[in-house]
């Protein structure tokens, strides 16, 4: 029956938002560079939003009147704005401008984006024509240890 799958989405909506939690605890001195409060609730809102609001929508007048197709409808059509929502929240929790994400390149990234400007042109290719300036960075920031 349903509410066997309302509970089970329970059981698992506060396991992934307390796993979410645990991590943010645990490791808060290690993410601080990352600036991990939006970040954060930006998941545990998409986590909450998908269980809490279906089950809302059972019990709640006058959804819980409608037709299955139309509550459906209904459900999808929030999610979706609300995803949006959320996605602006991500936009700004996680900008290109902050410290962490910046000029820094894993071991061999510059050499395999050299190698791969070097091949042929790729002057379409948006990935091949951004360069270290578009980055905001000064240069001094590359990891190129490799």
């Amino acid at each position: 029956s349903m509410s066997f799958f309302y509970g089970a989405g329970c059981v698992a909506s506060f396991a992934a938002i307390g796993n979410i939690m645990k991590v943010e605890t645990a490791f808060r001195m290690h993410l601080r560079e990352f600036q991990p409060f939006w970040k954060f609730w930006g998941t545990k809102m998409l986590v909450s939003i998908a269980f809490l609001q279906s089950m809302a929508l059972s019990i709640m007048p006058p959804f819980c009147w409608w037709s299955e197709t139309r509550v459906n409808l209904f459900y999808a059509s929030l999610l979706c704005l609300e995803c949006f929502l959320v996605s602006l929240i991500h936009l700004a929790a996680w900008s290109h401008t902050q410290r962490w994400y910046g000029c820094r390149l894993p071991p061999g990234a510059d050499r395999a984006m050299d190698d791969y400007n070097s091949e042929e042109d790729h002057s379409d290719d948006m990935s091949a024509s951004s360069s270290t300036a578009d980055t905001e960075c000064d240069g001094s920031d590359f990891d190129r240890e490799a």
